[in-house]
């Protein structure tokens, strides 16, 4: 049963529910008289309701955690105008682009928290110290990284640091593994 219907149902009784399904059986002059009696009864059932019962609640307590605005968006919608329902899309659309930029950003966060010293990347501290814009070999510092790096505070980590913390976390493994020897073959 939708929330509608669900609420609905909870402001009224069986004899509201017979006077509207009878609605249809009278002629024109009759049904409007009957349409506001109906309202009207459903006005008085609600009142007498939360009067006996002070403690009910319209609906089940929200879940746990923040409201989820998209799915709000969807629930309203059948009931909205196409202009209203576009609107409702866009504000949809905003907030699962907010969502996912504090994923990012609890991501980020993590790195940050896992790396406080800051994250290197091969080459880039030559690129830093030679005064100039390019690295030891004289090229500039890869853009990927050192965009990277911007996000995450000083660079990425080299691969044999990833690899290391991997293997940490293999079961079993309680040491880094040592990172293969270089290889000096001409």
């Amino acid at each position: 049963m939708d929330k509608v219907t669900a609420f609905d149902a909870l402001f009224t009784n069986n004899q509201i529910q017979k006077l509207k399904v009878l609605i249809s059986y009278v002629d024109s002059p009759m049904q409007r008289q009957l349409a506001i009696y109906i309202k009207f009864l459903e006005l008085k059932y609600t009142l007498e309701l939360f009067q006996r019962s002070p403690q009910l609640t319209v609906s089940p307590a929200p879940q746990e955690g923040p409201p989820d605005p998209g799915r709000l968006c969807q629930e309203v919608s059948p009931y909205c105008s196409p202009g209203e329902r576009n609107q409702l899309n866009q504000f949809a659309s905003m907030f699962q682009a907010m969502s996912h930029y504090q994923e990012i950003m609890e991501m980020v966060k993590m790195f940050q928290d896992m790396f406080p010293e800051g994250m290197s990347f091969p080459g880039a501290e030559a690129a830093g110290s030679e005064g100039g814009e390019g690295g030891a070999d004289g090229m500039a510092p890869d853009p990927m990284s050192a965009g990277l790096g911007g996000l995450f505070g000083g660079g990425m980590p080299d691969i044999s640091q990833l690899m290391s913390m991997m293997n940490m976390m293999q079961p079993g493994n309680s040491a880094p593994a040592e990172p293969p020897p270089p290889d000096n073959t001409p």
